[in-house]
């Protein structure tokens, strides 16, 4: 139970005869019963405000230590500057403290942040104190957001770079052209001209005992090779079903029939 409860403060003049009077008539439960005990024990007399005051806080006051508990008070990050004031302004209201002390105590336990930003203009009472600091705390509330930004990698955007989100990507492209047709085949007029290119390379290979001069070419989609030397170098032939070709260089599209491949490697 608190013990301001069954104090009542010289606000209004009450005479000191009238004062117990008039604070037994506010008191309910317990301290209605303590009150009837204390009474029987005078024998009806009663006593001083002074008196009365020392006896009811010592039944219900079991500690009163109103400047501990001012110190004790901080503003919490969940706190505003207004619900601190009122709580700092009821604690304070128990004991007479200067207006110097209770400014650094108010100070020294608002937000780190306000305490800051308020003791920069030198406040000299703790109203002024708390109106610099409420309109600093709806300034702040006020701000906009800054979104913050990854730093920028440019090894993400080489060539090169995989990304985790790239591979189920393919994996899915991949999976999505399973059921799509064949590409028609394509050889680029390079290779078979013979002629070589910034992209085509000439490579030496051998088949047998026999050198053979090979133009690869990235535009080309199958190998082609001469049907007189294949016969020549003694490759084996095999039969294939007749496909259509796609001359790039030339934008022109013939069917290939009787084509032969290579086997026997």
């Amino acid at each position: 139970m608190s013990c301001s409860r069954h104090i009542v403060r010289n606000i209004d003049g009450t005479p000191q005869e009238l004062k117990v009077r008039l604070a037994a008539m506010h008191l309910t439960g317990k301290a209605t019963q303590w009150h009837h005990n204390y009474m029987s024990t005078r024998y009806g007399l009663f006593p001083s405000w002074t008196d009365y005051i020392i006896a009811i806080s010592a039944r219900f006051c079991e500690l009163f230590d109103p400047l501990a508990e001012l110190v004790a008070l901080k503003q919490d990050s969940d706190t505003v500057v207004v619900v601190y004031l009122d709580k700092f302004e009821t604690a304070r209201m128990r004991l007479v403290l200067p207006e110097a002390h209770a400014l650094s105590i108010f100070l020294a336990n608002m937000n780190p942040h306000l305490s800051l930003h308020t003791r920069q203009f030198e406040v000299t009472t703790i109203s002024g104190g708390a109106k610099i600091a409420m309109l600093h705390e709806s300034s702040l509330a006020h701000a906009p957001t800054k979104v913050h930004k990854a730093p920028f990698n440019p090894s993400q955007y080489h060539l090169s770079s995989k990304t985790p989100s790239s591979t189920p990507l393919l994996q899915h492209n991949e999976a999505a052209t399973d059921d799509q047709p064949e590409d028609t085949p394509v050889i680029s007029i390079n290779a078979l001209n013979g002629s070589t290119s910034y992209n085509c390379m000439r490579m030496i290979g051998q088949y047998g005992k026999t050198k053979l001069h090979t133009l690869i070419d990235p535009g080309s989609t199958h190998n082609f090779v001469d049907i007189n030397i294949a016969n020549h170098i003694g490759c084996k032939l095999e039969p294939t079903k007749p496909m259509s070709l796609e001359q790039i260089d030339v934008a022109r599209t013939a069917d290939c029939i009787d084509t032969s491949t290579r086997g026997g490697h």
